[in-house]
Protein backbone atom coordinates (compact mmCIF):
# COMPACT_ATOMS: atom_id res chain seq x y z
CA UNK A 1 0.00 0.00 0.00
CA UNK A 2 1.44 3.36 -0.91
CA UNK A 3 1.19 6.10 1.69
CA UNK A 4 -0.30 8.62 -0.80
CA UNK A 5 -2.94 6.10 -1.85
CA UNK A 6 -3.90 5.39 1.77
CA UNK A 7 -3.97 9.12 2.56
CA UNK A 8 -6.25 9.79 -0.40
CA UNK A 9 -8.67 7.07 0.70
CA UNK A 10 -8.59 8.36 4.30
CA UNK A 11 -9.46 11.84 3.07
CA UNK A 12 -12.28 10.50 0.85
CA UNK A 13 -13.73 8.52 3.76
CA UNK A 14 -13.60 11.56 6.05
CA UNK A 15 -15.29 13.67 3.36
CA UNK A 16 -18.11 11.12 2.97
CA UNK A 17 -18.69 11.22 6.73
CA UNK A 18 -18.43 15.03 6.95
CA UNK A 19 -20.91 15.47 4.08
CA UNK A 20 -23.42 13.20 5.82
CA UNK A 21 -23.32 10.53 3.12
CA UNK A 22 -22.72 7.82 5.73
CA UNK A 23 -26.07 7.48 7.46
CA UNK A 24 -26.14 5.21 10.50
CA UNK A 25 -29.23 3.03 10.87
CA UNK A 26 -28.71 1.47 14.28
CA UNK A 27 -25.56 -0.60 14.00
CA UNK A 28 -25.98 -0.71 10.21
CA UNK A 29 -25.39 2.12 7.75
CA UNK A 30 -26.29 3.40 4.31
CA UNK A 31 -23.60 5.11 2.26
CA UNK A 32 -24.00 7.02 -1.00
CA UNK A 33 -20.97 7.35 -3.20
CA UNK A 34 -20.55 9.46 -6.31
CA UNK A 35 -17.59 7.75 -7.97
CA UNK A 36 -15.54 4.54 -7.80
CA UNK A 37 -12.89 6.27 -5.63
CA UNK A 38 -15.50 6.99 -2.95
CA UNK A 39 -16.71 3.37 -3.07
CA UNK A 40 -13.08 2.32 -2.66
CA UNK A 41 -12.84 4.69 0.35
CA UNK A 42 -15.76 2.88 2.03
CA UNK A 43 -13.87 -0.38 1.49
CA UNK A 44 -10.82 1.28 3.02
CA UNK A 45 -12.90 2.10 6.11
CA UNK A 46 -14.14 -1.48 6.31
CA UNK A 47 -10.56 -2.73 5.98
CA UNK A 48 -9.44 -0.47 8.82
CA UNK A 49 -12.24 -1.88 10.97
CA UNK A 50 -11.55 -5.52 10.05
CA UNK A 51 -10.30 -8.09 12.54
CA UNK A 52 -8.93 -11.65 12.33
CA UNK A 53 -11.73 -13.84 10.97
CA UNK A 54 -13.66 -10.93 9.43
CA UNK A 55 -15.77 -11.76 6.36
CA UNK A 56 -17.02 -9.12 3.90
CA UNK A 57 -19.96 -10.36 1.82
CA UNK A 58 -20.38 -8.11 -1.23
CA UNK A 59 -23.59 -8.42 -3.24
CA UNK A 60 -24.74 -6.29 -6.17
CA UNK A 61 -25.13 -6.28 -9.93
CA UNK A 62 -22.22 -6.25 -12.37
CA UNK A 63 -20.47 -2.90 -12.29
CA UNK A 64 -21.87 -1.86 -8.92
CA UNK A 65 -18.47 -1.46 -7.24
CA UNK A 66 -17.82 -4.74 -5.44
CA UNK A 67 -14.23 -4.97 -6.65
CA UNK A 68 -13.60 -1.27 -5.89
CA UNK A 69 -14.83 -1.90 -2.34
CA UNK A 70 -12.55 -4.96 -2.07
CA UNK A 71 -9.60 -2.97 -3.45
CA UNK A 72 -10.07 -0.29 -0.76
CA UNK A 73 -10.21 -2.93 1.97
CA UNK A 74 -7.00 -4.41 0.58
CA UNK A 75 -5.23 -1.03 0.81
CA UNK A 76 -6.28 -0.65 4.46
CA UNK A 77 -5.11 -4.19 5.19
CA UNK A 78 -1.65 -3.45 3.76
CA UNK A 79 -1.92 -5.55 0.61
CA UNK A 80 0.92 -4.47 -1.67
CA UNK A 81 -0.71 -5.03 -5.08
CA UNK A 82 -4.26 -3.82 -5.82
CA UNK A 83 -6.90 -6.50 -5.39
CA UNK A 84 -8.51 -7.50 -8.66
CA UNK A 85 -11.48 -9.73 -9.21
CA UNK A 86 -10.43 -13.41 -9.16
CA UNK A 87 -13.35 -14.36 -11.45
CA UNK A 88 -11.59 -17.19 -13.27
CA UNK A 89 -9.60 -18.58 -10.32
CA UNK A 90 -12.39 -18.18 -7.72
CA UNK A 91 -9.89 -17.45 -4.93
CA UNK A 92 -6.80 -15.30 -4.57
CA UNK A 93 -4.69 -14.84 -1.46
CA UNK A 94 -2.70 -11.73 -0.61
CA UNK A 95 -0.36 -10.89 2.26
CA UNK A 96 -1.08 -7.86 4.43
CA UNK A 97 -1.36 -7.06 8.13
CA UNK A 98 -3.74 -10.04 8.02
CA UNK A 99 -3.93 -12.58 5.19
CA UNK A 100 -6.60 -11.51 2.68
CA UNK A 101 -8.63 -14.12 0.82
CA UNK A 102 -10.65 -12.71 -2.09
CA UNK A 103 -13.34 -14.91 -3.61
CA UNK A 104 -15.41 -14.06 -6.68
CA UNK A 105 -18.25 -16.54 -7.04
CA UNK A 106 -19.92 -14.94 -10.08
CA UNK A 107 -19.25 -17.89 -12.38
CA UNK A 108 -20.05 -20.55 -9.77
CA UNK A 109 -23.12 -22.52 -10.85
CA UNK A 110 -23.69 -24.21 -7.50
CA UNK A 111 -22.17 -25.08 -4.14
CA UNK A 112 -20.52 -28.24 -5.49
CA UNK A 113 -18.03 -26.07 -7.42
CA UNK A 114 -16.73 -24.69 -4.12
CA UNK A 115 -15.33 -28.10 -3.21
CA UNK A 116 -12.19 -27.22 -5.19
CA UNK A 117 -10.83 -25.60 -2.03
CA UNK A 118 -11.51 -25.93 1.69
CA UNK A 119 -13.86 -23.03 2.35
CA UNK A 120 -13.99 -23.73 6.09
CA UNK A 121 -10.20 -23.57 6.26
CA UNK A 122 -10.24 -20.19 4.50
CA UNK A 123 -12.94 -18.82 6.83
CA UNK A 124 -11.15 -20.09 9.93
CA UNK A 125 -7.67 -18.97 8.85
CA UNK A 126 -7.61 -15.84 10.99
CA UNK A 127 -7.39 -13.70 7.88
CA UNK A 128 -9.95 -11.44 6.24
CA UNK A 129 -12.18 -13.06 3.63
CA UNK A 130 -13.81 -10.88 0.96
CA UNK A 131 -16.54 -12.59 -1.06
CA UNK A 132 -18.09 -11.13 -4.20
CA UNK A 133 -21.37 -12.79 -5.18
CA UNK A 134 -21.68 -14.81 -1.93
CA UNK A 135 -24.95 -16.56 -2.89
CA UNK A 136 -23.32 -20.03 -2.92
CA UNK A 137 -21.14 -19.53 0.11
CA UNK A 138 -23.21 -21.00 2.94
CA UNK A 139 -26.87 -21.25 3.91
CA UNK A 140 -26.10 -19.08 6.95
CA UNK A 141 -23.60 -16.23 6.98
CA UNK A 142 -20.30 -17.28 8.56
CA UNK A 143 -19.06 -15.86 11.84
CA UNK A 144 -17.30 -12.53 11.41
CA UNK A 145 -19.62 -11.47 8.58
CA UNK A 146 -20.63 -8.03 7.42
CA UNK A 147 -22.80 -7.74 4.30
CA UNK A 148 -22.69 -4.87 1.83
CA UNK A 149 -25.48 -4.67 -0.74
CA UNK A 150 -24.51 -2.34 -3.57
CA UNK A 151 -27.05 -0.70 -5.87
CA UNK A 152 -26.46 1.38 -8.99
CA UNK A 153 -28.38 4.68 -8.74
CA UNK A 154 -26.88 6.48 -11.75
CA UNK A 155 -23.86 5.71 -13.92
CA UNK A 156 -21.68 7.30 -11.20
CA UNK A 157 -23.70 7.01 -7.98
CA UNK A 158 -23.98 3.94 -5.76
CA UNK A 159 -25.94 3.13 -2.62
CA UNK A 160 -24.21 0.77 -0.20
CA UNK A 161 -26.31 -0.86 2.51
CA UNK A 162 -23.92 -2.06 5.22
CA UNK A 163 -25.45 -4.76 7.42
CA UNK A 164 -23.65 -6.05 10.46
CA UNK A 165 -24.12 -9.81 10.86
CA UNK A 166 -21.52 -10.29 13.61
CA UNK A 167 -21.34 -7.99 16.66
CA UNK A 168 -17.56 -7.62 16.28
CA UNK A 169 -18.29 -5.26 13.37
CA UNK A 170 -20.27 -2.87 15.57
CA UNK A 171 -18.49 0.45 15.67
CA UNK A 172 -16.58 -0.27 12.43
CA UNK A 173 -16.85 3.34 11.28
CA UNK A 174 -15.60 4.73 14.61
CA UNK A 175 -12.69 2.24 14.59
CA UNK A 176 -11.92 3.09 10.98
CA UNK A 177 -11.84 6.80 11.76
CA UNK A 178 -9.55 6.23 14.77
CA UNK A 179 -7.24 3.99 12.74
CA UNK A 180 -7.23 6.46 9.85
CA UNK A 181 -6.09 9.22 12.22
CA UNK A 182 -3.30 7.04 13.68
Amino acid sequence: MSAPEAEGLRASLERLVAEGRVVPAGADAEVRTGCPRETEAVGFGLGLGAFPGAVLLLEGPLGSGKTALARGAGVALGVRDPLTSPTFTLLSESAGRLPVFHLDLYRVAGPEELRAFDLVEVLESGGVTIVEWPRWLLAEPPGGALRVDLAVLTPAERRLQVRILDPRWEGWLARARRNAAA
